[in-house]
């Protein structure tokens, strides 16, 4: 094993191995992140379906988030926030 290190994140797998999330930390700008990944065969439908219920997700957890859709065959979006 290898030798452990501080890191600004930490990623772990939701439900299957292609959807995560990724906690980040910077201490330079005071800032925290949360980033969910869709990834798999059903990214882009899953992605689409979370984006056409955008206003109802920000509502919910009373935040604007960055809607990102990506390119690419198993790559559906990110849903990105960072307490500001």
């Amino acid at each position: 094993m290898g030798t452990l290190r501080p890191q600004h994140w930490y990623s772990f797998s939701v439900g299957k191995p292609s959807t995560n999330i990724s906690l980040t930390v910077n201490t330079q700008k005071d800032k925290l992140g949360c980033e969910l990944y869709l990834g798999g065969e059903m990214a882009k439908e899953n992605f689409s379906v979370l984006f056409d219920n955008k206003d109802e997700i920000e509502n919910e957890i009373d935040e604007k988030l960055d809607w990102m859709e990506l390119e690419g065959n198993k790559s559906g979006g990110r849903m990105k926030q960072v307490n500001r």
